[in-house]
C-alpha cells in the first residue's frame, strides 16, 4: 500500500471529509492530511484556525474507530505563486503516491510537478460553505458533521463565531 496527500480547508471538516478519507484508506495504507489556507483564521471563509482544524480531524478519526498512526497533519500556508506553493507542500509533506484534492488550481501545481492527482468524491450535501451558512442564520447543522466536530465546535463557541464573522463587511 501506498501514501496519499489529502489537502483540504476542512471549514469545518464533514461529514464529505470523512467519507472521502475511508475511500482514500481502500487504497492507501497511510494519509498525510494537508491543512490549507494555514495561516488562515476568524474569516468568513475561514473561521477555524489550524490547530482547531487539526483538533476536530482527530477528534473524527478517533471517534470513527481509526488509527491515528495511520496520518499525518501537515499545515500548507496560501502561496499565490504556483512553483512556490507546490514546492512548499513537496517539502512539508514529504513522500507520497498520489495527490487527493478538488481544487483546480492544486491540481494544475501537482500536475506540473509530475504528481499523480485524482479528484475527491462529493458527498452532496456536505459542503464548507453551506455548513457555515447553516450556521451563521441559526439553521440546523448537526447532521452535516460528525458528532464529535459538532460538540468541539460548540465547545469553542465556533457558531457564535461563525453568526459573529457573517455579520462582517467583507
Amino acid at each position: 500500500m501506498s501514501t496519499a496527500l489529502y489537502v483540504g480547508r476542512f471549514q469545518p471538516f464533514h461529514n464529505g471529509h470523512l467519507k472521502v478519507i475511508k475511500e482514500i484508506l481502500k487504497s492507501h495504507s497511510n494519509i498525510i492530511i494537508g491543512i490549507g489556507s494555514s495561516q488562515e483564521k476568524s474569516t468568513k471563509e475561514n473561521p477555524f484556525s489550524v490547530a482547531e482544524r487539526i483538533k476536530m480531524t482527530k477528534l473524527v478519526l478517533e471517534e470513527a474507530g481509526l488509527d491515528l498512526k495511520t496520518f499525518t497533519f501537515i499545515k500548507i500556508p496560501d502561496a499565490f505563486n504556483d512553483v512556490k506553493w507546490v514546492e512548499s507542500v513537496l517539502k512539508l509533506a514529504g513522500n507520497f503516491d498520489v495527490a487527493y484534492t478538488n481544487n483546480d488550481w492544486a491540481k494544475y501545481c501537482f500536475q506540473f510537478k509530475g504528481i499523480k492527482t485524482h479528484g475527491t468524491p462529493y458527498f452532496p450535501p456536505y459542503k464548507g460553505e453551506l455548513i457555515r451558512k447553516k450556521i451563521a442564520k441559526g439553521k440546523p447543522w448537526d447532521d452535516f458533521v460528525p458528532k464529535a466536530v459538532y460538540d468541539y465546535i460548540l465547545k469553542i463557541k465556533g457558531d457564535a463565531r461563525i453568526r459573529k464573522l457573517s455579520k462582517k463587511k467583507s
